[in-house]
């Protein structure tokens, strides 16, 4: 009984990526049962422990884009001004879906994958400099609403994320917004030296051998990326 519910979950899955649905895990109770509540927590726990929810785009709780930019978003509910925060926004992905226009100018955004330094970089950003958290590898939500964000307010983006072969395919990933509208990126924080200046070092796993061998096949990576691939 255990093995054909199972099944009938990954097939469920399965149509879920066919049809490109992103949402809660309320929301894939729904599609693939009919009922918010119908996966236990038991089977909650087997699909984590066996796939990443995030790759179809699955989350726990309605997923939030933390951002800081001088921009005032045009909703159809009213104004939301961003440049008043007195850190940082967290916009529902829906929200920002919703804007149909944005005042004020980016001359850059800048991207960072680890939450601490996203935090003291908004702390500490230029003026005009737009800053967006970056989880991991971006999920299909957060892809789409950053594509949302940089028809908006088009800016270059200089991206951070950890100097190591993980870092290098998120990097890539993330900027494929920017390069859909042929505007320009650039890594930022991840050339060789930035993992020579690290106090603590690992050693490469297979793992990250395997990555690197992939990643050897990409043509046109920034040259910083290739330093730091070498």
């Amino acid at each position: 009984h255990r093995a054909l519910a199972r099944h009938d979950l990954i097939a469920a899955l399965h149509l879920w990526q066919d049809a490109q649905q992103c949402g809660t895990r309320r929301d894939f109770a729904l599609f693939a049962r009919g009922d918010t509540k119908a996966l236990s927590e038991s089977e909650w726990s087997w699909l984590e422990q066996t796939l990443d929810m995030a790759e179809f785009r699955i989350e726990r709780h309605t997923p939030l884009r933390l951002l800081a930019a001088p921009l005032s978003l045009m909703l159809p509910q009213g104004q939301l001004d961003l440049g008043s925060c007195a850190d940082f926004a967290a916009l529902t992905p829906a929200t920002l879906q919703t804007a149909t226009a944005a005042s004020g100018a980016v001359s850059c955004w800048r991207l960072a994958e680890n939450r601490t330094s996203f935090e003291r970089i908004v702390r500490q950003r230029e003026q005009g400099v737009g800053v967006i958290w970056l989880p991991g590898f971006p999920p299909g939500w957060w892809l789409k609403s950053v594509g949302k964000l940089l028809d908006l307010c088009p800016a270059p983006a200089r991206i951070a994320c950890d100097p190591d072969p993980a870092g290098i395919a998120i990097a890539l990933k993330a900027a494929e917004p920017w390069l859909k509208r042929g505007i320009e990126w650039l890594p930022w924080k991840m050339s060789a030296a930035d993992l020579a200046s690290l106090r603590v070092r690992k050693p490469l796993t297979e793992a990250d051998r395997i990555r690197l061998a992939a990643l050897r096949q990409v043509c046109d990576l920034p040259a910083e990326l290739s330093g730091l691939l070498e």
